[in-house]
């Protein structure tokens, strides 16, 4: 599982708390290029955010082909559609 992104420090105390902190591989930093290397390499995204406006990182994660897994923002019922 990679998460892309600066994690904040309680995030990181979470995982650490589940004991997956060595099961996520956190990304910084990323090129334009890398990312969709990782997404390419990747077979599902997933989107958790409690808001999220346009939602770049899920239309990027369309423009590879892969499914979405996403919270019912406004963002991904935009670009995904509503199917609650």
């Amino acid at each position: 599982m990679a998460a892309v992104g600066d994690l904040a420090p309680e995030d990181r105390a979470e995982m650490r708390r589940l004991g997956i902190d060595d099961l996520v591989d956190v990304r910084e930093d990323l090129s334009q290029d890398d990312l969709l290397l990782l997404l390419r390499q990747s077979r599902l995204f997933v989107n958790s955010s409690r808001e999220e406006g346009l939602g770049m990182a899920m239309l990027e994660a369309l423009a590879v082909g892969l499914p979405i897994l996403a919270t019912a923002t406004e963002g991904a019922k935009q670009i995904i559609g509503n199917t609650s």
